[in-house]
């Protein structure tokens, strides 16, 4: 069986992907797909499905394939010729690292190097699934507790990795470097895991090919040595080592950068395509943060443009327009902008959000020509830069988009700002203040919470 969930963020549906290539839906059967159903008694329900009595479905937006991971476990330097292109021995046992469960997301997500990141690098693996608890398992018996295989990009950055100490945790678990899926193979489908072919292409170029046959450590040698050290449980994903071909190998090296595509596959169980995007960090602007959010979670631009912004805030004309209104110009803006719901799907989610949250309080004129102003300064500031909007945005969700001083993230700040109560003094810190409270990251302005010094109570 392949198994996969599908949808927008929070509101995923469980599905089979039948023999014909097509989804059936298992949300009338079971809510969704968790570790709990990755047991051996979990499966054995879904195998004892008539599929052909299943509803088809057409694909959303393709997610983790099951969700409740609880340890992300990689290994590293896995296959020998990938060890010797990284300069480093063929290890004499597994070198284990880990992965944070928030670097996983969909096989489609968009990666998004970190502020700073030059090095950032490429990995196709095999993903093990583990379906039942296992401690202590002899290597006979190891691949018993497997409930199924998926790939597994293990994006790495390698001066974080390689350069900054010896724990390579920190170049491993950036957020969305665990691009996972697109579903589960089970393991009775898969057959040999130990003959599968993979790739990894990056803007259409192959650089790498290889077979799991090659790796030093089999997967039943992985499970049952893991076993030894931590206990393995359900939902547990277990990525195994990467053939050659990444860019640290290459002379000279050669690493991601934003707008680069990578696409890559394993045989039997899919294929994944990223988009390349990066969090740039605010050099000229620095939003204070009075309530310990990082400044770079505090706004996210949803670039409107200046048609939709005025459509939005009504222009010259009335700028009291109803929730509607406001959300379609919020998505109308975002599409116009070039972004790809199929890349960021939740970038459509959060514009939404924005727009509701706007309507709620309403926008007041005299606020908006209190953000106006700020923007005018900020537009000076940045003048000559491609991508003032996204710096502004600082979590880089608007990557795609491309703004010029100016252009849609100065109106959409003015719309941000502008939902909240209007304030007196100058302009500049006014719109600090405000910024500073408006939580992107939670969808919502923080009431109650403590004022910056200086702004109003």
């Amino acid at each position: 069986m392949k198994l996969l969930r599908h949808g927008p963020k929070g509101h995923e549906k469980p599905g089979l992907l039948d023999a014909q290539g097509k989804v059936r839906d298992l949300s009338a059967l079971l809510p969704d797909i968790t570790a709990q159903t990755l047991s051996p008694a979990g499966l054995a329900a879904l195998r004892a499905l008539d599929l052909n009595a299943l509803p088809v479905v057409e694909q959303g937006t393709l997610a983790l394939p099951y969700s409740g991971m609880g340890k992300f476990i990689a290994i590293g330097l896995n296959y020998a010729d990938h060890a010797a292109e990284s300069n480093m021995p063929i290890p004499k046992e597994p070198v284990v690292f880990m992965k944070t469960v928030d670097s996983a997301v969909g096989c489609n997500h968009a990666v998004v190097l970190p502020q700073g990141s030059v090095k950032s690098d490429w990995e196709v693996e095999l993903g093990v699934v583990i379906g039942s608890r296992a401690r202590y398992v002899s290597q006979a018996d190891a691949l018993k507790y497997v409930a199924g295989y998926c790939v597994v990009n293990d994006v790495s950055e390698r001066e974080y990795q390689l350069e900054r100490g010896s724990q390579w945790d920190k170049g491993k678990g950036c957020d969305t470097f665990g691009p996972t899926g697109p579903w589960m193979v089970t393991a009775d489908e898969v057959g040999d895991v130990q003959s599968l072919s993979m790739w990894l292409d990056v803007n259409g170029k192959r650089m790498q090919t290889g077979n799991t046959r090659t790796m030093v450590f089999g997967v039943a040698q992985i499970v049952s040595y893991l076993s030894r050290f931590m206990t393995l449980n359900p939902g547990d994903l277990i990525t195994t080592g990467t053939p050659p071909g990444v860019g640290l190998g290459m002379k000279p090296p050669l690493f991601l950068k934003k707008g680069d595509q990578m696409a890559l596959g394993i045989e039997g169980l899919g294929e994944q395509r990223q988009q390349v995007t990066a969090l740039v960090a605010r050099e000229s602007v620095n939003f204070v943060d009075h309530d310990g959010l990082e400044p770079a979670k505090q706004v996210e631009a949803v670039g409107v443009g200046k048609q939709q912004a005025e459509a939005f805030g009504g222009g010259q004309q009335d700028v009291r327009r109803p929730c509607a209104l406001a959300r379609l110009a919020v998505r109308r803006g975002v599409a116009a902008s070039g972004f790809n719901p199929d890349v960021e799907p939740h970038f459509f989610d959060r514009a939404e959000q924005i727009a509701l949250d706007v309507d709620r309080e309403r926008l007041e004129r005299r606020d908006v020509e209190r953000v106006e102003a700020f923007a005018r300064v900020l537009d000076e500031v940045d003048q000559g830069r491609e991508e003032a909007g996204q710096r502004l945005a600082g979590t880089g969700r608007g990557d795609q988009q491309r703004a010029s001083p100016g252009g849609g993230a100065f109106e959409h700040l003015q719309l941000v700002a502008a939902r909240l109560p209007a304030t007196g003094g100058e302009p500049a810190r006014d719109c600090q203040w405000k910024v500073g409270r408006w939580k992107v990251g939670r969808g919502q302005v923080g009431g109650g919470q403590r004022p910056l010094p200086g702004s109003p109570s």
